[in-house]
């Protein structure tokens, strides 16, 4: 046995931010489920920290994509409204999000929850990123996560500005690396060919994307599993297009499995039971 590492986990899951493309996660989740593939432990950043805090609370895929509908979230103006007052940290409000968020989940802690959780967060005022997993401010924190910057309004906590956690990664698999076994990465990517920007929303978005990209790709080489759902013609903001998103995130990880059975002996193998 010298030499063998224990690891807390047998299976954690990384889900990444992606706006609306996050949605695909919930598709990943009900695939999982299929296969009776458990996660012990979560992280996400973003829209990923969002679907994860109701996984984590013990909601299952498809009570997370009845909210989603019951709540109308896969519509964007019930997501970004414009602050009634103005602010300086933000152009729209999150309160509504916010609300959802207290409603489904009834108590504000990380230590509350069936699954532990993870949550990336980027601190404006450090400059650094931080992963919030204990303590009294899980709403803040996911709301944080997905504070887009510029769009939502940035979240002050005990003094300190936070945003969205994919400014500095959209793709948390490192806090959960050295616990868990095996991580199941899902890296909600948009198309990253374009035209040339012809406006200033095409630079910020283009701008953004690479952000984005280029702060994923050491969580991608940490993952045994690595999900990336086909977002061919779709963006962050494509959230008419739910049904079709949530389908891509369910396909994409059949056809993972399908391609690599061995897979699923060795998730299920040995793994922990909640």
């Amino acid at each position: 046995m010298n030499g063998i590492k224990k690891h807390k986990y047998h299976i954690g899951i990384a889900l990444s931010g992606g706006g609306a493309l996050g949605y695909a996660h919930i598709g990943v989740l009900q695939a999982l489920e299929e296969y009776n593939i458990c996660p012990n432990i979560i992280s996400g950043s973003s829209m990923g920290s969002l679907i994860g805090l109701f996984y984590a609370s013990g909601y299952s895929s498809k009570q997370i994509y009845d909210i989603i509908k019951r709540e109308k979230l896969d519509a964007i103006s019930n997501i970004i409204a414009p602050s009634l007052k103005e602010s300086k940290l933000g152009l729209s409000t999150q309160k509504r999000v916010l609300n959802i968020i207290k409603k489904y989940i009834k108590y504000n802690s990380f230590e509350t929850l069936r699954i532990p959780f993870c949550v990336a967060v980027s601190n404006l005022s450090t400059g650094n990123i931080e992963y919030w997993h204990k303590g009294t401010e899980l709403h803040s924190a996911v709301l944080a996560s997905t504070a887009i910057p510029g769009v939502f309004n940035a979240v002050t906590i005990d003094d300190m500005i936070y945003v969205d956690g994919g400014l500095l990664n959209n793709f948390p698999v490192q806090p959960i690396r050295n616990q868990c076994k095996y991580v199941i990465g899902v890296n909600v990517k948009a198309e990253t060919v374009f035209d040339n920007p012809k406006n200033v929303k095409d630079i910020l978005f283009r701008a953004l994307q690479l952000v984005v990209v280029n702060n994923s790709q050491e969580g991608e080489a940490l993952c045994d599993v690595l999900i990336c759902p086909d977002n061919k013609h779709l963006n962050d903001f494509s959230f008419r297009s739910f049904e079709k998103i949530y389908q891509s995130g369910y396909n994409s990880t059949k056809k993972y499995f399908e391609e690599n059975p061995n897979m699923i002996n060795s998730l299920l193998n040995g793994q922990l039971i909640s």
